[in-house]
């Protein structure tokens, strides 16, 4: 098929992003079951971030493969010709990967747009209120269902229902918050909406999607670890008002992104480790290990320097060659 410049670059572009981001995405799932036992014997934060790092791989690769390296080597060394014959290989590959971003944009677009419309309802029919020794005000609004959570990616909002709030003594909402807080601080709705983003679809996706549903756990273990503080007595208090708001049914408007309190996946895990395990002291800024951060100035240095070496796009754009045939 004949295609014009710019149709060229969009059909590399989405063909390029298809093979790169299904080996990666091969590869991270191969591994997973011993990234996934690994991370069993870490500490709740870094087993969190080790398998949001694992699980965002593939889709960093293939992203900065195809805008770092395919784009600038295509309109660097591709000559503006009318017009060009494409392989019905490469149009496949390119109909395949667009398939995939588009129905990756269409899942981020709705719960973002979702998210967005309840915080703005929490915001018009809540009463923000300063609760206990919570340093992030809590919006408390009547709602039909039992929310405890974390609103919103951006304009972050600490949500409780009427329900709750009476349903709960000081003590454990207090805790209850303080989980809340957690996720607030961390952005771990921002990261849902990225799983969310990331493109689906493809083979040996089960191990992918076993990183996630691990990340869920282990984020809320880090939670529940920073509510209790180290101390028995609060894990304890927090155990009793998971229970409390359970019993209260579970209740949520569907497409929203939400950090929910009394989440009833994994709750009866959370609730045991709770009572049997002394949790560990976390703060605020336990998440942010330095390695993870060496690892990530390491690569983008890497990914810079090849981006300015003429030899790796001269290279890059023959294999674009190849795969445009």
């Amino acid at each position: 098929m004949s295609l014009p410049y710019v149709l060229r670059l969009l059909c590399i572009s989405f063909s390029a992003f298809y093979l790169i981001h299904a080996v990666a995405a091969a590869g991270v799932g191969a591994v997973a079951p011993m990234v996934i036992r690994s991370a069993g014997g870490m500490r709740a934060g870094s087993a969190a971030r080790l398998l949001f790092a694992m699980r965002m791989i593939p889709v960093g690769v293939a992203g900065f493969v195809v805008v770092g390296l395919c784009v600038p080597s295509y309109l660097w060394l591709e000559p503006r010709a009318g017009v060009e014959q494409v392989g019905w290989v490469c149009i496949g590959l390119a109909l395949l990967g667009s398939s995939m971003c588009l129905r990756a944009g269409g899942r981020m677009g709705r719960a973002g747009l979702g998210s967005l419309r309840f915080g703005r309802f929490c915001a018009r029919n809540g009463r923000v209120a300063r609760i206990g020794g919570q340093m992030v005000p809590v919006t408390v609004v009547e709602l039909k269902f039992p929310l405890l959570a974390v609103v919103g990616m951006i304009r972050r909002r600490l949500v409780v229902s009427n329900a709750v709030l009476q349903a709960l003594s000081e003590e454990e909402l207090d805790t209850a918050l303080q989980h809340e807080h957690a996720h607030w601080i961390w952005g771990d709705n921002f990261k849902r909406l990225l799983f969310l983003a990331t493109p689906r679809g493809f083979f040996l996706s089960r191990g992918l999607e076993a990183m996630e549903r691990e990340w869920a756990k282990s984020v809320e273990w880090a939670a529940d670890d920073y509510a209790a503080q180290g101390e028995p007595e609060r894990a304890v208090t927090l155990a009793a008002a998971l229970v409390r708001v359970a019993r209260m049914g579970s209740g949520a408007p569907d497409g929203v992104v939400l950090s929910q309190f009394a989440d009833s996946e994994n709750l009866s895990v959370r609730v045991e480790r709770l009572l049997q395990v002394t949790p560990e002291r976390v703060t605020a800024h336990s998440r942010m290990s330095a390695k993870v951060a060496a690892v990530a100035a390491l690569g983008a240095c890497l990914g810079a320097v090849l981006m300015m070496i003429p030899g790796t796009l001269i290279a890059v754009h023959a294999l674009l060659e190849r795969l445009i045939d």
